[in-house]
């Protein structure tokens, strides 16, 4: 029989072994830890750990150094302070990494999904690190002069979808707006309400873009000269294998 499990690298016991409790406990800090893998940071060098650390999980990044030389890319896990059991992961193994669902690749971990207050994308990723994501960003966007532009962009090479509208705060100054692009400024809607609380889904095409696209807000009936509209860009986002 092998020294370890082939899965989890969990090690097995001797029948002939006189203290059985040593690899046993052992086996369960390894078991506690992987069974779902909680990564609480990235470090090349070991932090300074009290026995509250014990169970944390820290990826070693590049160039580690002190007990971690030599295991970069494994994961170390504290049993006690400044003591340390370390796990080499395999492909397709998944971890909360920073927060975020991630997955082992050949690129190395690579997030599937999350969110922020302001953006939020769903992946599926292969193996070698080729990806589709569908992703939302928001923007809020002061409103002030004869147009305004986004600072989020639609990306280059994304299929969008379409751009959504809510007039947070009223707008004044003008009558109703559009929403666009240079060009083409009702292309995701005209004539939208200035009243708070309004809404508008500009669905398209979908369409490509060939270049980092901002939106713009285009007043009518006068410039803007207040309010508040939170713009959604709704898009996929495609990347080629990373190996």
């Amino acid at each position: 029989m092998s020294d370890t499990t082939p899965n989890l690298g969990i090690p097995t016991m001797d029948a002939n072994l006189l203290q059985p409790s040593i690899p046993f406990n052992t086996a369960m800090q390894l078991l506690d830890a992987v069974a779902h893998i909680v990564i609480v940071d990235t470090l090349s060098a070991p932090p300074a750990t009290s026995a509250a650390d014990q169970g944390k999980v820290y990826l070693i990044g590049d160039a580690p150094t002190g007990a971690w030389v030599g295991r970069a890319g494994q994961l170390a896990l504290c049993t006690a302070p400044l003591l340390w059991i370390f796990i080499t992961p395999k492909m397709g193994w998944y971890a909360d990494l920073a927060g975020r669902l991630s997955r082992l690749g050949q690129s190395g971990w690579v997030p599937l999904g999350g969110s922020s207050p302001a953006n939020a994308e769903v992946k599926v990723i292969t193996e070698h690190g080729a990806s589709t994501q569908l992703k939302v960003v928001e923007e809020l966007i002061t409103l002030t002069g004869a147009s305004v532009a986004s600072t989020a962009l639609i990306p280059s090479r994304a299929i969008l979808l379409g751009v959504s509208c809510r007039t947070v705060s009223a707008i004044k100054g003008a009558a109703s707006y559009a929403c666009g692009i240079a060009g083409e400024t009702s292309k995701f809607g005209s004539l939208l309400s200035i009243s708070a609380g309004s809404t508008n889904m500009g669905v398209i095409g979908p369409q490509a873009f060939y270049a980092d696209t901002a939106v713009v807000l285009t007043p009518a009936g006068g410039d803007f000269t207040g309010g508040s509209v939170r713009i959604a860009l709704h898009y996929f986002a495609n990347a080629p294998a990373a190996a």
